[in-house]
């Protein structure tokens, strides 16, 4: 019978996150009886494939469909003088 191997270093350890698997609470709500999407889907992939949510912007990562927010900025025209008088 053959000796048993001896072990002149101890194994590694995995250093690093465990992945954890997507929460649902994330993507989806409850009204009532019925379940909703939180995120929009994309208009070009369909659905299926949701719009990732920015600061500013969503964007999809498969086709990099995006939308942006515009700026509410409302011009005063109070400012701006109606007539030039002389």
């Amino acid at each position: 019978m053959a000796e048993k191997k001896i072990r002149r270093r101890e194994k590694k350890k995995r250093t690093g996150k465990k992945h954890s698997s997507a929460a649902a609470n994330k993507y989806y709500t409850m009204k009532g009886k019925t379940v909703e999407r939180v995120h929009k889907s994309c208009p070009r992939c369909g659905p299926g494939t949701w719009l990732g949510v920015h600061k500013t912007r969503v964007v999809c990562g498969r086709c990099g469909y995006s939308e942006t927010e515009k700026a509410t900025h409302q011009a005063t025209t109070d400012s701006a003088p109606a007539s030039a008088s002389q």
